[in-house]
């Protein structure tokens, strides 16, 4: 199981999060359950607890990791306006850089990676712009 693993399966708790408001613990419950049992295993897998414990605290400091992402974002912009995805990876980019999850190249570099499989073409450049402000 990798780091990166660990994290396409966070910020697929974030997307859900995000989708639905239901409480982070029952999120990752549900994906443990139901989501990785599938045939989902080259990218998720189960979470130890220091994933469960980002996730559960990065949604505790919810309004700051935004107003964090807000900063970065150009005028005009906010990050409701965002794609749901582009929020969820920088949510978890900031949430780790935030609490000092990891080495920030690191989480940086791994936010821009997953971006390339899972945003739009170029969307990784901008996810990576944002990311070098900080």
């Amino acid at each position: 199981m990798t780091r990166r693993n660990k994290r396409i399966s966070a910020i697929m708790c974030f997307f859900q999060y995000f989708s639905l408001r239901e409480e982070m613990e029952q999120i990752i419950e549900t994906f443990e359950q139901d989501i990785v049992p599938e045939d989902f295993s080259d990218f998720f897998v189960p979470f130890k607890d220091d994933f469960k414990e980002l996730l559960i605290a990065a949604v505790a400091q919810e309004k700051l990791i935004i107003n964090k992402i807000n900063s970065l974002i150009p005028k005009g912009w906010s990050f409701e306006r965002l794609p749901l995805i582009d929020r969820s990876i920088l949510f978890m980019a900031i949430s780790e850089i935030t609490l000092e999850f990891d080495e920030k190249a690191i989480i940086i570099n791994e936010a821009v990676e997953i971006a390339k499989l899972f945003c739009e073409e170029d969307q990784y450049k901008y996810i990576n712009g944002l990311l070098d402000k900080l």
